[in-house]
């Protein structure tokens, strides 16, 4: 979850960001989650599997091949509806989470306070008016932590919000217009292409219980277990490297 494939490299690349950065962050992002995976799982005992070699247990027997592609054909069209079932309510979930935060948002900040919308269609004021305002202010702080200038922070929270709550083409987007009205420093621009590099969010997290779940046999609690933990590791590993991203771009 902290790469990006070669489509949405050329889609990005369209959208203003610059190739240079998001070749070298999808470089430095694999060792990076490799890291963060080690520190949040750390091994610490001996592999049951190291210096053995595997063997491979054939379960099934189909007999024919009509068989094998008629059996084929049934796990195709259970994944695919498991995905495409997992991905619609997950982004149902946001959807409802967003439209409460809206509605809270026009009462308190639009009613009560008579605040004025803003660029993201949001009243200014107290209340978030989505999920991923409510995120950006909470990755405000973390943006600062990796370099992100002072007067840049609250919108590079807003775009790591919404690389999290909805996907990275978003995000990428909005940085596309950022860099286009010339809203972010170049500092800020560097980090964030490197900040929102990867596949890290909710849509990814349903599209992969839905390819593995049917075939994860008695392992399926362990998967969905670890499904949003691998989330949290991809942008971390993201963040990582943007925080790098931050120091060296700040020596150049």
């Amino acid at each position: 979850m902290a790469t990006i494939s070669a489509s949405l490299f050329a889609a990005f690349v369209s959208l203003g960001i610059s190739p240079v950065h998001l070749l070298a962050a999808s470089a430095m992002n694999v060792p990076a989650v490799i890291v963060v995976s080690k520190i949040c799982y750390p091994e610490v005992d001996n592999p049951v599997t190291r210096g053995q070699d595997i063997e491979v247990v054939k379960d099934v027997n189909y007999g024919k091949p009509m068989n094998a592609i008629m059996d084929s054909i049934s796990n195709a069209i259970q994944t695919v509806l498991i995905m495409a079932g997992s991905l619609v309510v997950f982004i149902s979930l946001i959807g409802v989470f967003d439209s409460i935060l809206g509605r809270l948002d026009a009462y308190v900040d639009g009613q009560l306070l008579h605040g004025v919308k803003n660029i993201y269609g949001e009243y200014n004021g107290f209340v978030p008016g989505s999920l991923k305002t409510l995120l950006g202010y909470i990755f405000s702080p973390l943006a600062f932590a990796m370099g992100t200038p002072v007067e840049d922070i609250i919108k590079m929270g807003y775009l790591m919000g919404t690389k999290l709550s909805i996907n990275e083409f978003v995000a990428f987007t909005q940085l596309g217009e950022f860099i286009k009205s010339n809203a972010l420093t170049e500092k800020s621009i560097i980090i964030a292409s490197f900040a929102l590099c990867g596949y890290a969010n909710p849509g990814t997290v349903a599209m992969n219980l839905g390819k593995v779940l049917p075939f994860s046999g008695n392992n399926r609690e362990n998967y969905i277990n670890l499904a949003f933990k691998c989330m949290f590791i991809g942008a971390a590993a993201s963040w990582m490297t943007a925080a790098i991203a931050g120091i060296i771009s700040g020596l150049i």
